[in-house]
């Protein structure tokens, strides 16, 4: 689910996912309210039909939930097991506005739907950063959500069966785009391990 405004950020990560992994449905809105005037478009109304029916399960990324499982634990017993993966695309601001619309409309209580979080929402080990980094597009001020494309690599890093291309490609997309964003932002160049070549050049940085 993509904000408006995201639609046009030259950063958005979101593009990214739909280029390495399939089938992935874009639906752009700040809320999907459910009512006459403003229905809940159809991919998600199925998505939300095949959950209550125990067709397939939905989650939906959102580690800043207290209710929030492990994606790990959501998903164990369910291997090759159809399922809908849901993430919330925008700023920080515009996700939590998305999510708290979402909680108090057309997700809450929404039987079949699960709010999962990932192991730290990292692409560690699907993109080999150096030793001890993690997410590469962080939340500023301490907080726990990433950007969308790592959240969903990390996602389906469990969901999906072991030797699926989708994930690593996307993570290597990730790396890829946080590579060049570093180049500008000592933040994500920390991250990557960069510290020590900073400054001295691109060709320096490994």
């Amino acid at each position: 689910l993509q904000h408006p405004h995201e639609a046009r950020r030259p950063k958005a990560t979101a593009p990214l996912v739909g280029r390495c992994v399939a089938p992935v449905t874009v639906l752009v809105g700040r809320t999907f309210h459910g009512t006459a005037a403003r229905p809940v478009p159809p991919a998600l109304a199925a998505a939300l039909a095949d959950a209550s029916a125990g067709v397939a399960p939905l989650y939906i990324l959102w580690p800043d939930d207290p209710a929030a499982v492990a994606v790990e634990e959501a998903a164990a017993g369910g291997a090759g097991r159809p399922y809908t993966l849901l993430a919330l695309d925008g700023t920080w601001r515009q996700a939590r506005e998305m999510w708290g619309a979402a909680a108090g409309g057309w997700l809450g209580g929404a039987p079949g739907v699960t709010v999962v979080r990932t192991a730290g929402a990292s692409t560690a080990a699907l993109s080999s950063p150096p030793a001890g980094a993690g997410a590469l597009f962080v939340e500023p001020a301490g907080g726990v959500c990433v950007s969308t494309a790592e959240a969903v690599a990390a996602g389906l890093a469990t969901l999906e069966p072991a030797g699926s291309p989708g994930p690593p490609a996307l993570a290597s997309a990730v790396r890829g785009m946080a590579e060049v964003a570093a180049q500008f932002d000592p933040a994500v160049a920390a991250r990557l391990g960069w510290v020590e070549a900073w400054g001295r050049g691109v060709e320096e940085r490994g």
